[in-house]
């Protein structure tokens, strides 16, 4: 039976009507204890962080179906993660709280919209009633053959699933909603375990309405969940890739999870781990954007030219990583260094743009075989390599995330493979990115792509060095006018995302330049003065570039 804010003690009913992320430790625990009648000692065994795939690469994988001027949907879109990581220019996001394009709830944006798109993900409200009208809605707006995508349709434990929330990593009881879509016909659909759980299903013509079970679901908790994931159709990332394909066999089904018993504090399980000399003239961009670009840049004088000054007293703040300081500290740094200011900054507004460095690398790898090599270096929480579409995937980090803990001058040193595409995030040092960059095009294959991320410095605090400030780019710039000066590199610099610059290497391309000389003393200034001399290219500009490369 479903109990209702009167059958609750006063203190309950006033934690639930609190936001659960703003509640202290105690009173959480508060929470969790008065709902432990409803503990299910069982629990599925996935390991999230271990498999490596997420759902930006699931809908990126489905964006390489669909034609480019496809139009695609998000409902909640919080901060962006996803919505920003697709590669479609027709994206339309909606979320009453932040994040998107449109500031309404789902409901009221489909009681006004008159709009069909080829893709919907949904990821809004995890409450089965609000999911079921989100899904029944999104059907509505949906092209022929389109799509639609669901998150967190698999919690691992009682905990996760509780309605109402008790847990951090809550997903809700949006998986009731799969057996509704299993149940409809001509809906095709597959519970994909990656990610918490990714639903998604394609509509064919004349697919019946969406069948709505609320006299057997309302009141089902996990447990239910846990006996009948049977009637579900389960796939691992492989299966819903041959399925997104051209549909796969049944072969291809994952086998429904291995669950284990576990303890009243559900203690986790071991879960199986998932299968030269530069060159004349550097190449420019389109006229176009560059020439906006100056426009728009301001025009007050930069500092004038001075020796360069002993290093300030500093004390041991550089020695802690930034983050741990105190704001106080931070200042004191800030303050240490203010002869360095520079009143100049570039115009970009990254969150405006809505395309980040995993919309580009996704959009790259659409030019790459099936079986592409990736190489990542540098990827904290794999955020970026989680939502690579490729399967053969290297990561190194000598802290977290990846799958190798090195760092990028050990691996380069031990390293015999050659890479399709590799991506480069490490150290924000220039003569350490200089080295990985040269590592890199060894380890390339005829014909690969390198991207590097935070090549543009908003102003002086954030590329300066030392680090000063919490949105640090570091002087990770100054390599670019090094590719830049190399012959056989064609180099883009695209405005996005802290600035990601993207690289083809020619055959027979000359050893990567070396302006050590003239570019490692050199701050902020600089690069604003001489931006002309790289090729800064837009969104637009800069994928229409990689497809010209590619052929397509």
């Amino acid at each position: 039976m479903t109990m209702t804010s009167d059958d609750l003690p006063a203190t309950i009913a006033t934690l639930l009507e609190r936001p659960y992320m703003e509640l202290s430790g105690p009173e959480r625990k508060a929470l969790r204890s008065h709902f432990d009648g409803n503990a299910y000692s069982r629990r599925f065994d996935w390991n999230w962080r271990e498999i490596h795939m997420n759902r930006i690469a699931a809908i990126n994988r489905i964006v390489d179906t669909l034609p480019g001027d496809a139009a695609y949907l998000e409902i909640g879109c919080d901060a962006n993660t996803l919505f920003d990581a697709v590669p479609l220019a027709d994206k339309t996001g909606v979320d009453p709280a932040r994040g998107g394009t449109h500031r309404m709830t789902s409901d009221e944006f489909f009681g006004q919209n008159d709009r069909k798109f080829d893709l919907i993900w949904i990821d809004g409200l995890h409450e089965y009633h609000q999911v079921h009208r989100d899904v029944e809605n999104a059907l509505a707006a949906l092209k022929p053959g389109g799509w639609i995508g669901l998150h967190d349709m698999l919690p691992l434990d009682w905990l996760q699933e509780h309605m109402p929330r008790i847990h951090p990593g809550w997903t809700g009881d949006v998986w009731k909603v799969a057996f509704e879509i299993v149940a409809t016909p001509g809906l095709e659909f597959r519970m994909v375990t990656i990610d918490h759980g990714v639903g998604l299903l394609r509509s064919a013509e004349g697919a019946a309405p969406l069948a709505y079970m609320p006299d057997t679901l309302s009141d089902v908790r996990f447990g239910y969940l846990y006996e009948n994931i049977g009637q579900l159709q389960l796939v691992d990332w492989a299966g819903a890739e041959h399925w997104i394909a051209g549909g796969a066999p049944a072969s291809a089904r994952a086998e429904a999870p291995r669950a284990v018993a576990a303890p009243a504090g559900l203690a986790p399980a071991k879960a199986p781990v998932p299968a030269a000399p530069p060159a004349p003239e550097p190449p420019r961009a389109q006229d176009g954007f560059l020439s906006r670009l100056k426009r728009r840049l301001r025009k007050e004088p930069g500092p004038a030219p001075v020796s360069k000054p002993p290093e300030p007293e500093t004390g041991d703040l550089l020695s802690r990583p930034f983050e741990d300081l105190t704001e106080e500290e931070r200042k004191t740094l800030r303050k240490a260094y203010a002869a360095n200011r520079d009143t100049r900054k570039f115009p970009w507004k990254w969150r405006q743009t809505h395309f980040n460095r995993v919309a580009l690398m996704n959009h790259v790898r659409r030019t790459l075989p099936a079986d592409a090599a990736y190489l990542e270096i540098g990827c904290g929480s794999n955020a970026l390599f989680d939502s690579v579409a490729l399967t053969d995937k290297t990561g190194v980090d000598p802290f977290k995330g990846g799958t190798v803990r090195l760092t990028s001058d050990e691996f380069f040193a031990q390293n015999d493979r050659k890479f399709d595409l590799i991506w480069i995030d490490g150290l924000h040092e220039y003569h350490q990115v200089h080295r990985d960059v040269e590592n890199a095009l060894a380890a390339l294959k005829p014909g690969g792509w390198i991207g590097l991320h935070d090549m543009l410095p908003l102003d002086w605090l954030q590329e300066h060095m030392p680090r000063i400030h919490l949105g640090w780019t570091g002087d990770v710039w100054k390599v670019a006018f090094e590719i830049a000066a190399t012959r056989g590199l064609d180099l883009r610099v695209l405005t996005i995302d802290q600035g990601v610059a993207i690289l083809r290497a020619g055959d027979g391309h000359a050893p990567l330049a070396d302006l050590s000389a003239e570019l490692s003393d050199k701050r902020f200034g600089y690069l604003y003065d001489n931006i002309g001399g790289l090729p800064v290219a837009s969104w637009e500009e800069g994928t229409a570039w990689i497809d010209g490369q590619a052929g397509r």
